[in-house]
């Protein structure tokens, strides 16, 4: 399977080399998305010490004070 191109034109075996996690790019696919990112969320795992996005409770934000 040859390298695939990220929307910041780099390969995407590249940004894994880097230590990034699967899916570190403004567009993971479905497959990345479920497969690294859901699966870490149900068993409580952290992503490689990262705090990419932060966690929000949405029922208790106005959708216009969203950070």
């Amino acid at each position: 399977m040859g390298a695939r191109w990220s929307p910041l034109s780099f390969p995407v075996d590249d940004l894994n080399k880097q230590g990034l996690p699967p899916g570190f790019r403004f567009h993971p696919t479905d497959e990345e998305l479920v497969t690294f990112y859901l699966v870490s969320k149900v068993f409580n795992a952290r992503f490689s010490g990262l705090t990419i996005m932060a966690e929000i409770d949405l029922n208790k934000c106005e959708p216009w004070d969203l950070p």
